[in-house]
């Protein structure tokens, strides 16, 4: 995974979590943080929605470990060479 990939996951996540404290408890942390209107008045539904996506952004924060443990398993591979540097003619010579 990429440099930009993880920047990104890791924005949507910041954003996705912030939209679940809106949907559960009416508090948004990101104005918190930066000074903004901390809570307003929605409706129950988009709370409920709000709530959706912050449980989304929890379920995306095991895509890390997800992207650790495939990295993992494909240099697990015998026919791998990511982990080492070394092609599999490498491995033969030794």
């Amino acid at each position: 995974m990429t440099i930009i990939n993880i920047i990104v996951l890791i924005l949507v996540i910041i954003g996705a979590l912030n939209w679940g404290f809106i949907g559960f408890f009416n508090y948004d942390v990101i104005s918190a943080i930066f000074g903004g209107v901390v809570t307003a008045t929605y409706t129950g539904f988009e709370r409920f929605i709000f709530a959706i996506i912050g449980l989304c952004g929890i379920w995306a924060l095991s895509f890390f470990a997800r992207m650790g443990s495939s990295q993992k398993e494909s240099c697990d591979d015998e026919s791998s060479s990511c982990c080492k540097g070394e092609d599999k003619k490498d491995k033969d010579q030794k």
